[in-house]
């Protein structure tokens, strides 16, 4: 195996190892994503969870009701109305603070009812990630 293949076999299992270690954290639930931003396609690209999105949610006004990657968008408001239990919110949108604020007040919990897509650490916190940090960046 040629050093390049060997990188992209690593790198397949750091994509792998990020994807469960999401799934896990997530359980059983369905997942509304919060900002229906053009970072969606490089996400379902690393992370297969496109199955598992059920609404997208926007504060623009303009496309609630849009049809986004086959999901339509709602109002930031329909959060309240589903139960936590059966949901999670991926966060795309790049003002996580200011959404995060928004989704406490919900009464979600950082980090168990909605997560940060571009947080990486809570991936890297966990045991399967300290793995496929070794996987990628130690020598075979």
């Amino acid at each position: 195996m040629s050093p390049m293949q060997a990188d992209r076999v690593r790198f397949n299992e750091l994509i792998n190892n990020i994807e469960l270690s999401f799934l896990e954290k997530i359980g059983n639930r369905k997942l509304i994503c919060y900002g229906a931003s053009a970072v969606w396609p490089d996400v379902v690209r690393i992370l297969a969870i496109n199955d598992l999105v059920e609404f997208f949610v926007d504060r623009d006004k303009s496309r609630w009701d849009e049809i986004y990657y086959g999901k339509v968008i709602k109002s930031p408001i329909e959060i309240a109305n589903v139960p936590e239990s059966q949901y999670a919110v991926l966060v795309l949108a790049g003002a996580f603070e200011e959404v995060s604020v928004v989704l406490d007040r919900a009464g979600l919990i950082k980090d168990k009812d909605y997560f940060n897509m571009y947080l990486h650490d809570q991936v890297m916190e966990s045991d399967t990630s300290a793995k496929a940090k070794r996987i990628l960046w130690e020598n075979p």
